[in-house]
C-alpha cells in the first residue's frame, strides 16, 4: 500500500512540475514572439521622421525589457537557455542594447536637425504624453511638461484636460492646479526667477493662495533665501493664520542660526503664537547654546506638552540632571499616551547625559525603545556626534533606515556629499537614505550636487538626469543633453526633460 501510495506522490509531483514548466515555456515563448515582434517593427521604419524615431525606440526599449524577463524570470526555458547562449543573436541583451544607443544617437541628431527644434521637441514630449496608457500617468506628464517649460499659462489647459476626464469637485481642481503653479513657481527659484516665481504663487485660485504662499515662502527658506520669505509676511493674499505661522518660520530659521534679536522680533510678529513653533525654536535655540533666549521662548508659551518638551530639551541642552529629575516627577499626573510620549524624550535626554539607569527606566514606561533610540539618534546628530549617532541608529530595530537616513542627511549639512556618500555606501546603500540625500540636495537648489549624487544609482537615475535637464546653469550641447535625456525610463519624467530642454536651450 505504502508503495502505491508512493508512487501515486511522484506521478502527482511530476504531473505537478510539467505544469509549472509548460507555464513557463509559454511565457517564455509569449515574450519572445513579443519582443521579435518589436524588433521587428522598428527595423521596418525606412526614413522616418522624429515621431517615427521615438517609436523605434520605444519598441526596442520594449523587446530588451522582454528579453530580460525571459532572462530573469524564465531562465530555466528553453528560450532563456538560447538567448543565454547567443543562439538568437539578435535579441541577446548585447544586441538590444547597441540597437537602443544607436536609436537614441539617431533621434538626438534628428531633434537638432530639426529646422524648428523647439517645435519638434514640444511634439515630441506631448506625444509621448499622449501615447501613455492612463489617464493619471497623462495628467502627471503634461504637468511635467508644463513644468519643464516654467509655463503657468499650460495650467488651465491642463486642468480643464483633467476635468473632463475625473469626477473631481472644484475644490479639488483648485488644489491641483494650486500644486502645478507652486511646482513652476519653485523651479523659477532655484533658477533664481524668485519675482516670476510671486507672480505665479499669486496667480493660484484664491482658494489656496494663501497656503501655497506660505508654502513657497518655506521653500526660498530651504534656499537660504531669508530677505525674500521675510517680505511675503506682509502680501495682501496671506490669511491672519499662515501669516501667523509664517512669522513662525522665520522665527525658527533665526533660532537655528543663532539670531537672537531676529528670533525675538518673529516671535512678537507671530500673533496669536503656534505652539509646536514655539517648541521648535526653542530647541533650536537651546542646540545653539543660547540658555537665555530658549528660556525666553519657553516662557512665552502657555503650558501643555510643547512647553514641556522644549523644557525637556533645555534641560538636556544645559546637563540639568535635577530639572530633567523634576520632568520625570511631573509627567506622572499626564494621560497615558502623552506620559508615553514624555518617557521617550525624556529617555533621549538621559541616555544622551550618560544615565542608563534612568533611562532604562524610562524607556520600559514608554515601551516604545526604538522610538527612543531615534530620538537620540537625532540629538547626537545635532550636536555633531555621528560615531554615537551610529551607536544608536543600530538599536533603532524597527526605526533603523528612518534613523540612518537622518544620519546621512546629517553628515550632508555638516561634512558634505561626499562624506555623506561614503557613510551610505558602509550602510549598503540603502534606498531610503539615497532618496533623503537627493532631495535634500534638491530642496536646497544644490542641483549640480543632486545630479552628481543620483546619476550613478539607477534607482535615482531618472530623476538626476531630469534635474541636469532642468538645470539652466549646466552647460553642455543640446545633443549630449538630448542623449540623457532619451535615456530615462520613466516617460512621465523623460517628458519633463525634454520641455527643460526646449526652456534652457530656448529652441
Amino acid at each position: 500500500m505504502i508503495k502505491y501510495l508512493f508512487i501515486a506522490f511522484v506521478l502527482l509531483f511530476s504531473s505537478a512540475s510539467a505544469s509549472v514548466a509548460e507555464t513557463a515555456d509559454a511565457a517564455a515563448n509569449a515574450l519572445i514572439v513579443a519582443a521579435s515582434r518589436d524588433v521587428a517593427a522598428a527595423q521596418s521604419l525606412d526614413e522616418p521622421g522624429v515621431a517615427d524615431l521615438m517609436t523605434r525606440l520605444t519598441l526596442i526599449t520594449s523587446a530588451r525589457a522582454a528579453v530580460r524577463e525571459v532572462l530573469q524570470k524564465h531562465q530555466t526555458t528553453a528560450l532563456a537557455v538560447r538567448i543565454a547562449l547567443g543562439e538568437i543573436p539578435e535579441l541577446s541583451l548585447e544586441s538590444l542594447d547597441a540597437a537602443i544607443e544607436e536609436a537614441r544617437i539617431t533621434l538626438a541628431q534628428g531633434i537638432t536637425s530639426c529646422s524648428d527644434r523647439r517645435a519638434c521637441v514640444l511634439n515630441l514630449a506631448e506625444g509621448i504624453a499622449n501615447d501613455l496608457g492612463d489617464f493619471k500617468s497623462q495628467s502627471q506628464a503634461f504637468a511635467s511638461i508644463a513644468i519643464g517649460l516654467r509655463d503657468a499659462a499650460r495650467a488651465p489647459a491642463l486642468i480643464s484636460f483633467i476635468e473632463s476626464r475625473s469626477t473631481l469637485s472644484q475644490s479639488q481642481l483648485d488644489y491641483q492646479t494650486a500644486k502645478l503653479l507652486l511646482e513652476i513657481a519653485h523651479v523659477l527659484a532655484i533658477d533664481g526667477q524668485v519675482e516670476t516665481a510671486v507672480s505665479v504663487v499669486e496667480s493660484i485660485p484664491e482658494s489656496e493662495r494663501s497656503f501655497m504662499l506660505r508654502m513657497f515662502a518655506t521653500f526660498l527658506l530651504d534656499l537660504d533665501n531669508f530677505d525674500a520669505a521675510a517680505r511675503l509676511v506682509d502680501h495682501p493674499s496671506l490669511s491672519v493664520s499662515d501669516r501667523d505661522e509664517l512669522a513662525g518660520d522665520l522665527m525658527i530659521f533665526n533660532a537655528r542660526i543663532g539670531d537672537a534679536d531676529a528670533t525675538v522680533y518673529w516671535l512678537e510678529r507671530m500673533g496669536v503664537s503656534a505652539d509646536f513653533q514655539l517648541k521648535e525654536a526653542a530647541e533650536a535655540a537651546s542646540l545653539s547654546g543660547d540658555a537665555s533666549l530658549s528660556s525666553f521662548i519657553i516662557a512665552a508659551m502657555p503650558a501643555g506638552l510643547h512647553k514641556m518638551s522644549a523644557e525637556i530639551w533645555a534641560a538636556g541642552a544645559a546637563r540639568d540632571i535635577h530639572r530633567l529629575r523634576t520632568l520625570v516627577d511631573e509627567i506622572s499626573t499626564l494621560d497615558t499616551t502623552a506620559k508615553e510620549n514624555m518617557s521617550i524624550n525624556l529617555a533621549a535626554q538621559f541616555y544622551f547625559l550618560g544615565d542608563n539607569a534612568m533611562g532604562d527606566h524610562l524607556s520600559q514606561l514608554a515601551n516604545k525603545q526604538d522610538d527612543v533610540q531615534r530620538k537620540l539618534v537625532d540629538l547626537y546628530i545635532q550636536t555633531d556626534q555621528i560615531g554615537s549617532a551610529i551607536d544608536a541608529a543600530e538599536k533603532s530595530g524597527s526605526q533603523l533606515d528612518t534613523a540612518i537616513a537622518a544620519i546621512s542627511v546629517g553628515i550632508l549639512a555638516m561634512d558634505g556629499l561626499a562624506a555623506a556618500e561614503q557613510f551610505i555606501e558602509n550602510q549598503g546603500s540603502p534606498v531610503y537614505s539615497l532618496t533623503q540625500v537627493f532631495d535634500s540636495l534638491k530642496a536646497k537648489g544644490r542641483l549640480a550636487e543632486a545630479v552628481e549624487f543620483g546619476e550613478s544609482d539607477s534607482y535615482l537615475a531618472d530623476r538626476a538626469i531630469y534635474l541636469s535637464a532642468i538645470d539652466v546653469d549646466r552647460h553642455d550641447t543640446l545633443e549630449a543633453e538630448l542623449l540623457r535625456v532619451l535615456g530615462i525610463r520613466d516617460r512621465k519624467i523623460m517628458v519633463g526633460a525634454l520641455a527643460a530642454l526646449a526652456y534652457k536651450f530656448d529652441l
